[in-house]
């Protein structure tokens, strides 16, 4: 924990933001962002970068939106859950 706080006090803002983006770079599996306040265009824009991703926006729920909505973000993270599920089921199947 006071590692990763101490990047985040410590790093200049540019340099933790390129950090971050290379390592979204290589991500290569779905993703769900669920935001609790409308995206910023630089936020779309990093997402677009992604091969697989779902963003959503539940304005007025804040940072914490799976303790604002437990069941709605449950129920949303089910049906991710199912995506991907049914996803590699059915790359593996065309394998």
């Amino acid at each position: 924990m006071l590692g990763y706080w101490d990047q985040i006090l410590t790093t200049d803002p540019a340099d933790l933001q390129a950090w971050i983006d290379a390592k979204a770079a290589r991500i290569q599996v779905p993703c769900l962002a669920v935001f609790g306040r409308p995206a910023t265009e630089g936020e779309r824009e990093r997402f677009d970068d992604l091969p697989d991703v779902r963003l959503e926006e539940w304005p007025g729920c804040g940072h914490f939106v799976h303790l604002v909505h437990p069941r709605r973000f449950a129920a949303r993270l089910r049906t991710f859950v199912d995506y991907c599920d049914s996803d590699t089921t059915a790359t593996r199947q065309a394998s």
